[in-house]
């Protein structure tokens, strides 16, 4: 199976902002009880979620209101802010419906309704979907680079275990994966994935019914320009 990485538009003509913060934002007024804030950044904090082994929320998250920037614009995707872990984008109802028919991994979506400068209400969905651990990847087959190539300092990896891999990043931030093979303890009927370090990965058939349905404000790469992901 074929992977694409998606990731919404920078493209100011598509999304309206040109800040990079996002076409939508959020804050203590965006829920019913203002101090829940505090409670889902708490959450959804990095350092808390690389602290726990549980990523699963024991709470319901509605954002009653988001707000749209000035020259924001809707698309199907967007971006927003601030930053909350693993939960990579707002989807319309209609993404909604459409990712109904793939198998996701495993995921969350929180309702949230996009208020636009004149007071437009429109419902959206938070996606939150807790990156797939180290222990899905098949290290002796996969291949890792380092380095920057303006500066032509990229070196080639290669790792026995992920207890290597993991004392080996530590030390190298710019480690990336070039390939990756996904060993039996990946779902390999899986549609679209949250990868740890890595970003967020639909299949083509998947990206296929997005494009066919007009779906916008996304973005899609494909190797050699991302990780390539074998199954």
């Amino acid at each position: 199976m074929k992977y694409f990485e998606l990731y919404t538009s920078p493209d100011p003509k598509v999304v309206g902002v040109q800040t990079g913060t996002g076409q939508v934002r959020f804050d203590r007024s965006s829920f019913d009880d203002p101090n829940f804030y505090d409670k889902v950044m708490d959450f959804f904090s990095m350092k808390n979620y690389h602290s726990s082994n549980d990523h699963t929320p024991s709470f319901d998250i509605r954002f009653s209101s988001m707000w749209l920037e000035k020259k924001g614009k809707l698309t199907d995707f967007m971006d927003f802010s601030p930053y909350l872990i693993a939960c990579k984008f707002l989807i319309s109802n209609k993404v909604a419906e459409i990712f109904s028919k793939f198998q996701l991994a495993e995921h969350y979506l929180f309702p949230a309704t996009v208020v636009d400068t004149k007071g437009n209400k429109y419902e959206y969905k938070v996606v939150y979907m807790p990156f797939l651990d180290y222990s899905i990847i098949d290290f002796h087959q996969s291949e890792f680079i380092s380095g920057n190539p303006v500066l032509r300092t990229v070196k080639e990896h290669t790792f026995e275990s992920e207890e290597e891999f993991v004392d080996f990043m530590k030390k190298n931030t710019s480690l990336r994966a070039k390939k990756l093979k996904l060993n039996e303890m990946f779902n390999k009927g899986t549609d679209i994935m949250s990868l740890k370090g890595e970003g967020i990965y639909g299949s083509e058939e998947l990206v296929d019914e997005l494009k066919k349905n007009g779906c916008t404000g996304l973005e899609y790469k494909s190797p050699p320009s991302c990780t390539l992901i074998e199954v």
